[in-house]
């Protein structure tokens, strides 16, 4: 039975109630026993006066709902700070932050704190964004952005449930589908060459990327003490959860020679540091210095200026492409969510759609 005013049947004498006991609590949820629809909306009732007597907003929360937005900038730097955010990621957010601001200011000066906002305020910073800073591919990324900081911003009692439901009444527009860059295997080798004798402390993280397709800020915060020996060849590498986008740590114990021959290289050098890619200083190595660099080389050897994230996107395609099982690449890159490898990493190739065409050829 669907939910109606907070009240829905699971079973026979069995009914699930839902409310909140002050406006920005979160909801709860209750299981209860009784014989009736009416009995039910009852004891909604009566939880939900107990609740609200127990649970009313400290004057703490009160006094943060109802800051002022400008006030809440700071707010959102400090807590990506505390989540061990980069330099570029709080730069993407501090942006987006005042570029909110500057349409609210602009469109509505008169709204003081974020709580009174409705989902008619969002749909006009989507126009704002899209036909006043004619931005129409940078929509989904900037709601994405707004959406993950409003989030944060509950957490810390910032704001309320009322206003997330307002924000989440826009839903994301597909991601923009990009065609799959093809480079030959050879041009990445002659890359790896190169880089091997350029700069020999980013050859080792290149290869893992290349190979294995992980995220850069997770493969740059890897320590020597994370790897587990069998003797002399690797037998796991642990990746810790607080260096993975979902928080959540695995072991990778997979490793050809080639893998292996690459982390026994770094992790016996007679370097004194944690990391097992270290810098010229034996410091960990800077995500957005390799990229910088990574790009500048790509350019000039093959032609074609690649991330770091390439490499995931590229493991991924030609796996696809491969029939190689799902569950395969899932262990070997570290995602977790079948939907995200599906969507966004199976891109289309030139070879892939030549095959298309040719399977009812006139010939």
């Amino acid at each position: 039975m669907k939910n109606r005013d907070g009240v829905r049947q699971l079973g026979k004498g069995l009914y699930e109630v839902n409310f909140r006991p002050f406006p920005g609590a979160d909801r709860i949820f209750r299981r209860v026993n009784v014989q009736s629809l009416q009995e039910a909306r009852i004891k909604r009732a009566e939880l939900l006066a107990e609740s609200s007597r127990l649970g009313k907003p400290s004057e703490l929360q009160r006094t943060r709902q109802d800051s002022d937005i400008i006030e809440l900038q700071k707010v959102i730097e400090n807590d990506l700070l505390s989540d061990n955010k980069g330099k570029k990621t709080i730069n993407r957010f501090i942006s987006c932050w005042k570029t909110f601001n500057q349409f609210l200011r602009k469109k509505y000066s008169d709204i003081v704190s974020i709580n009174e906002l409705k989902a008619g305020h969002f749909k006009d910073y989507q126009d704002y964004i899209v036909i006043e800073k004619q931005r129409k591919k940078g929509w989904r990324a900037e709601l994405t952005i707004l959406k993950a900081i409003f989030t944060r911003l509950r957490i810390r009692n910032y704001c309320t449930d009322d206003a997330i439901g307002e924000l989440n009444k826009l839903k994301k527009p597909p991601r923009n589908k990009k065609h799959y860059e093809d480079i030959p295997d050879f041009a990445i080798r002659e890359m790896l060459t190169f880089i091997d004798k350029d700069r020999p402390d980013y050859y080792g993280l290149t290869v893992l990327l290349y190979k294995c397709g992980w995220r850069i800020e997770e493969t740059t915060l890897l320590r020597r003490a994370d790897i587990e020996w069998q003797g002399l060849k690797p037998g796991s590498i642990l990746i810790r959860g607080e260096t993975t986008k979902t928080k959540v740590e695995r072991r990778f114990d997979m490793f050809d020679d080639e893998l292996a021959l690459v982390i026994r290289r770094y992790a016996f050098d007679r370097k004194k540091t944690t990391w097992l890619f270290s810098n010229k200083q034996n410091g960990k190595i800077h995500a957005g210095h390799y990229r910088e660099y990574l790009k500048k080389v790509s350019g000039n050897i093959m032609g074609k200026t690649i991330t770091p994230h390439y490499f995931r996107h590229r493991l991924c395609t030609i796996a696809g492409r491969m029939n190689m099982p799902i569950n395969d690449v899932m262990a070997i890159t570290g995602i977790r969510d079948i939907k995200v490898l599906l969507e966004y990493y199976q891109h289309t190739t030139a070879e892939g759609k030549a095959k298309i065409l040719a399977l009812n050829s006139l010939k």
